[in-house]
């Protein structure tokens, strides 16, 4: 079973390459009963990827339910408005 931080860093990383739909694989792979799923639910990395992978694919209502569910870092903002702006 893959780690949170792990975890994490395969979103950083994928979100990076700007390879959104194996980002979405991947998330999509992620099991249900991940042992940390609450971490999971709390990380910043994962929740920026969902963000992008909700945006790219059309789903307004889960990326606006991310966005105001969670309160991004400064680094995330950035992240997000360039990936955004540019898809």
């Amino acid at each position: 079973m893959v780690t949170r931080r792990e975890v994490a860093a395969v979103c950083e990383t994928l979100e990076e390459s700007g390879d959104v739909d194996r980002l979405a694989r991947f998330l999509w792979s992620l099991p249900v009963a991940h042992p940390d799923v609450a971490a999971l639910d709390r990380s910043e990395a994962v929740l920026r990827a969902r963000a992008l992978v909700a945006f790219r694919a059309g789903r307004f209502r889960e990326l606006y339910r991310i966005l105001e569910s969670h309160r991004f870092g400064r680094a995330s903002h950035a992240r997000l408005q360039v990936r955004h702006v540019n898809s």
